[in-house]
């Protein structure tokens, strides 16, 4: 979610978003903190502010590394999306929804997620394309992270 501003702007003392040039960028993980912003922003005198939801993209990202056990997969980075700390998650994982199940957060009701990752096929779902499609109704599930797989043979590349 982005909140673009026409005009000043003072991010909340309170938050913690990062401004850039006027523009409020709320990771996953920090979405609670937007209507807090909107609260800020909406009634001061000489904006105008907007909203607009901003999908993840990806790009080269170089610091992502995936584990599991003792063996390093390649792993493709998100950018313009939350990152994980330095000390990494360590989860049990579970698989999500498929197909355009997976696009909805209600379809993660008694999947029992919460704090765990998740573990879901790229899907394009109407909801939001295929990456904001899939991660935005585990995040709403209240889980530690979201791997996203496909069943191409093929390496993704930022080119």
């Amino acid at each position: 979610m982005a909140i673009y501003i026409q005009g000043l702007f003072n991010a909340p003392a309170d938050s913690s978003p990062r401004t850039i040039h006027g523009i409020f960028l709320a990771r996953p993980l920090q979405w609670n903190a937007e209507p807090l912003c909107w609260s800020h922003i909406a009634n001061v005198t000489g904006t105008k502010p907007w909203r607009q939801d901003i999908p993840p993209w990806f790009g080269l990202v170089e610091s992502s590394s995936f584990k599991v056990g003792d063996e390093e997969l390649y792993v493709y980075g998100i950018t313009r999306s939350s990152f994980t700390s330095g000390e990494g998650v360590s989860s049990e994982t579970v698989l999500g929804p498929p197909g355009e199940e997976g696009c909805y957060a209600a379809n993660y009701d008694g999947l029992n997620v919460k704090g765990k990752i998740v573990l879901t096929q790229r899907y394009r779902c109407p909801t939001g394309g295929t990456l904001t499609g899939r991660v935005r109704p585990a995040k709403e599930a209240v889980t530690a992270a979201v791997i996203i797989y496909r069943d191409l043979t093929t390496t993704p590349t930022h080119c």
